[in-house]
């Protein structure tokens, strides 16, 4: 008869390392996992309490409008006084001006000897609109005509004109009054 003969096979070892390691996955994982949790839950209480102070802030700021729109009258009217103010020294003034002024320099004695017979009355400039009034008083209409003539001279942006005239018979001697405007 055969003879039966058993081998029988080592059992394997357990990987401890290998169970170790997977372990020590499962444990990082987990803690990746809670730490991710606890930052989300802190990051939407972070962006309620933003929101809250964001509706907090628009309140405030609705009733300090409210409050401005209430102001008094008076003080209203001195806060439009005050934006007036500034609004005039901010205005370029030198190109409103610069018409008027004689320059013996650059135009010659000669040009400002002629313009002599001229007396600015006075000037009225509206900022809103940019138009300028100038009053003046000569001997004779064409010394008002070469006083406009010479402001035309230099300047292309504005257009001066003789809006009126009127003869001063009761003056001695005789005059000329005239409003020049510009366009």
């Amino acid at each position: 008869m055969m003879r039966l003969e058993l081998q029988f096979q080592r059992r394997r070892k357990i990987p401890w390392s290998g169970l170790a390691v997977l372990c020590s996955a499962l444990g990082g994982a987990l803690f990746m996992t809670d730490t991710w949790l606890n930052l989300d839950s802190s990051v939407n209480q972070l962006q309620e309490r933003s929101a809250q102070l964001a509706v907090g802030l628009n309140e405030q700021q609705r009733v300090l409008t409210q409050s401005r729109m209430e102001a008094s009258p008076a003080e209203e009217l001195r806060r439009t006084e005050q934006q007036k103010i500034i609004a005039s020294l901010q205005y370029p003034w030198n190109r409103v001006l610069a018409p008027i002024e004689l320059d013996e320099e650059k135009h010659g004695a000669e040009k400002a000897a002629e313009n002599m017979g001229v007396a600015i009355l006075s000037i009225v400039h509206d900022q809103a609109t940019q138009i300028s009034q100038i009053k003046v008083e000569a001997l004779t209409t064409p010394a008002i005509i070469r006083f406009v003539e010479k402001m035309n001279a230099g300047d292309t942006a504005n257009h001066w004109y003789i809006a009126s005239y009127q003869l001063q018979k009761l003056s001695v001697p005789v005059t000329v009054k005239a409003t020049i405007l510009n366009q």
